[in-house]
């Protein structure tokens, strides 16, 4: 079994050891690698796994705001627009009832 060596740098070298530890302190940012037999990398921790998570949530929690409803007229507009938490474009495909709306949809 090959022995583990351990590296302390301030960034990443190009080339990397096999069977290591890369301990890479940067100012305030401290990351930590392994690598393989092959000399491949494996995040341990790091800002990239942890950015990486952080966009999934963003984006799973995001996924729902870029949409625009369909609603069938004014009376239906205005019930979901009161029982709305967040901004949200409607479609409102009838809006004569709304005297500001000179065409018959609106958005």
């Amino acid at each position: 079994m090959p022995a583990l060596k351990f590296h302390k740098v301030t960034t990443l070298p190009g080339t990397l050891e096999a069977d290591a530890f890369y301990y890479v302190a940067n100012g305030t940012i401290a990351e930590a690698y392994l690598t393989d037999g092959a000399g491949t990398a494996k995040s341990i921790g790091n800002t990239t796994m942890i950015e990486a998570i952080a966009n999934d949530r963003v984006n799973a929690a995001l996924a729902d705001l870029n949409t625009v409803e369909i609603v069938a007229d004014i009376t239906e507009r205005d019930s979901v627009i009161s029982a709305q938490t967040r901004n949200v474009m409607l479609l409102v495909l009838d809006a004569s009832a709304d005297a500001t709306v000179s065409a018959g949809a609106a958005l």
